[in-house]
């Protein structure tokens, strides 16, 4: 029961406070971790709890209008995160084969495998390319260790290490 005076209807304070956190979520989740945890969090909170809570509120208008409204600012982010993700990934991927062609065109030449990728700077690449756009887990990793060269980077971080095997010419997918 609501206190004299106090209104049931939600404040559009919340409505400006869900557009907050799932931009905030959104920025997290795709430029700075490039993972989408925090994005399958909320899109379990709102399938669980605000759904439910919305159709709940049905004959109430004004307050399934702002609890509807909710649910769709937090759907639209769980969108925007997904397809942003999946962009990062194809943009590592295509960088990552574009690299590879360069590696294998340093060995033609030089007939070793460069000891680290700023060693093709400037006469293979420009710059040594990230693989995502992202503050962590955008970088690709290169090592050569005896007799085994390989190319990395994170699909999902920090797990699903895809990492490409020179010797073998392969994939694979580690975690």
């Amino acid at each position: 029961m609501a206190e004299p005076g106090k209104s049931m209807v939600p404040k559009e304070t919340s409505l400006r406070r869900t557009v907050l956190i799932a931009v905030s979520v959104f920025l997290i989740d795709t430029f700075i971790t490039a993972n989408i945890g925090f994005t399958m969090y909320i899109l379990a909170f709102v399938v669980l709890w605000m759904i439910p809570k919305a159709l709940f509120a049905l004959k109430k208008k004004e307050i399934f209008r702002i609890r509807a409204l909710r649910v769709a600012v937090y759907l639209v982010m769980v969108v925007a995160s997904v397809t942003a993700f999946a962009g990062n990934n194809y943009l590592a991927q295509h960088r990552a084969t574009d690299l590879i062609k360069k590696v294998y065109a340093f060995k033609e030449k030089n007939h070793r495998y460069p000891k680290t990728l700023d060693e093709m700077v400037p006469e293979f690449i420009s710059s040594v390319p990230f693989a995502k756009v992202t503050l962590l887990f955008g970088r690709f990793g290169y090592s050569t260790f005896q007799d085994r060269t390989t190319l990395m980077y994170y699909g999902f971080a920090p797990f699903e290490r895809k990492y490409y095997n020179f010797e073998s010419r392969r994939w694979y997918v580690i975690d």
